[in-house]
């Protein structure tokens, strides 16, 4: 990705916008915004923030989207123990969601230790932040809202 322009934007690729921006991670990751003329997504993945450090302007580009797919890989109180790896947390994930005005959050990049049941319990914390939380799971299919 080191090619691409820093920020881009192609139109009717496939009938959507598609628009990148480079994220904080140790080996470098780009975040995607695709938009149709009925919905946006914000694919967040492979990024570190904690709710003290979102960058405005990545907020700015998450503005108002349907859809937030965030990385979620840690709790709170998992995260000390990983700081630089590359990941944020639920709680980033549902304070992004709010500063950007996001529709629903979709927590995705799950602990590979995590159960389903695990997954439960953190959706549940994390709507408590932001009502209109899920976590991505597979087979998932997102519509238009």
């Amino acid at each position: 990705f080191k090619n691409l322009p820093a920020s881009k934007s192609y139109a009717n690729i496939f009938g959507a916008r598609i628009r990148w921006m480079a994220v904080p991670h140790p080996q470098g990751c780009l975040s995607y915004r695709i938009e149709t003329s009925s919905c946006s997504l914000v694919v967040a993945t492979d990024l570190e923030y904690t709710p003290e450090t979102l960058d405005p302007l990545f907020v700015d580009f998450c503005k108002n989207t349907d859809y937030l797919m965030f990385d979620s890989e840690y709790t709170p109180a998992e995260y000390p123990a990983h700081i630089g790896w590359g990941h944020s947390t639920w709680k980033t994930a549902t304070t992004m969601a709010e500063a950007c005005g996001a529709r629903r959050l979709i927590l995705t990049h799950h602990f590979r230790r995590r159960s389903d049941r695990d997954m439960d319990r953190i959706v549940k914390l994390a709507r408590r932040e932001f009502t209109n939380t899920v976590a991505a799971r597979e087979g998932m299919v997102l519509k238009p809202l």
